[in-house]
């Protein structure tokens, strides 16, 4: 995900819509539990969960832009895809994605509490 650092997903070039639509459809498809997806859009390994925390005082703001561009994408253009159909893997894995952006967000602000507490 940290591929997505430099993309402002409110200004995309065609040429970049379509590679990241292409890019998020094999995602959904290829990924058979939407655990996948989430650990892929939380960036859920234990290096990137440790460089996370390590940086977090200067990540908040990437972290924060980059949820909302995904969310952003996810609704503009992934939500439109004949594949997002009720009750397939995609849509699933599409949902998943969506939730997991979310996550983001409060995964920083339970962070911040844990910070507090200790």
């Amino acid at each position: 995900v940290d591929i997505f650092k430099m993309v402002n997903f409110t200004d995309l070039p065609s040429n970049t819509v379509i590679f990241l639509t292409m890019f998020f459809t094999s995602v959904f498809h290829a990924c058979n539990s939407t655990n996948d997806v989430r650990d892929i859009i939380l960036m859920s390994n234990s290096t990137t969960t440790a460089t996370i925390k390590k940086q977090k005082h200067k990540d908040d703001d990437y972290v924060q832009e980059l949820r909302q561009g995904l969310s952003f994408f996810f609704f503009t253009y992934m939500k439109k895809s004949p594949k997002n159909v009720k009750k397939s893997q995609f849509h699933r894995n599409y949902k998943a994605a969506l939730k997991a952006c979310e996550k983001v967000n409060e995964r920083l602000e339970e962070d911040e509490f844990e910070l507090m507490v200790d």
